[in-house]
C-alpha cells in the first residue's frame, strides 16, 4: 500500500489538530491539558503519526518540543487543509441558507467613503457584518481592522469608528 494511501485511511483531523496543539504549546503535557487528554495518549498519537509517515515529526528534549522538517511540512498542509475545509463548511451553510452569504469589496477610500456607504443602504439584508480596513477613516487609536454588526448603521463612519 502507498503512503499516501495509508495516510488518507488512518489520518483524521484530529491528529493534526494534536499535532498542532503540541506544536504551539511545545509541551505535550500543556497540550494535554489544553487538549483534556492524558500526557500519554498524546505521546501515543504523536508516536502512531510518526510511525505512519515513517519519520519524526518532532524533537523531543527536556525543553520541550520542537517541529522537525518532516513536522513543519505537515503542520503547513494542515493549516490548508483545515482552510479548506471551513470554505466547505462556510459553502454548505451559504446554500443551506440562500438569506446568508459574504461579499468582499476591495475599493479605493474615497469609494470605500462615498460609493459602497449607499450600495450597503441599499439591499434588502436586515443584518450585515463589516470589515473596515483604512488608516485613514479610522481614528488614531483604532487602526487596526474593527469590525461592526448589527442592523446596518446610519452610515458607514458611525460603523467604522466604532
Amino acid at each position: 500500500m502507498q503512503l499516501i494511501d495509508r495516510v488518507a485511511y488512518r489520518l483524521k483531523l484530529r491528529d493534526l489538530r494534536l499535532l498542532d496543539t503540541v506544536v504551539q504549546r511545545g509541551s505535550m503535557a500543556k497540550a494535554a491539558v489544553q487538549l483534556n487528554l492524558s500526557q500519554p495518549a498524546v505521546s501515543k498519537a504523536i508516536a502512531e503519526m510518526e510511525q505512519l509517515f515513517g519519520v519524526r515529526l518532532i524533537d523531543r528534549d527536556r525543553h520541550g518540543v520542537e517541529p522537525t522538517p518532516h513536522g513543519r511540512a505537515l503542520l503547513k498542509s494542515a493549516v490548508a487543509i483545515f482552510d479548506q475545509l471551513r470554505h466547505g463548511v462556510m459553502e454548505i451553510e451559504f446554500l443551506s441558507d440562500p438569506t446568508v452569504g459574504e461579499v468582499r469589496i476591495a475599493t479605493s477610500e474615497p469609494d470605500a467613503a462615498g460609493l459602497v456607504p449607499n450600495l450597503i443602504a441599499n439591499t434588502s439584508a436586515t443584518s450585515i457584518s463589516f470589515w473596515g480596513r483604512s488608516s485613514s477613516l479610522l481614528p488614531r487609536k483604532a487602526s487596526r481592522p474593527s469590525r461592526c454588526s448589527g442592523i446596518v448603521p446610519s452610515s458607514w463612519q458611525e460603523c467604522i469608528t466604532r
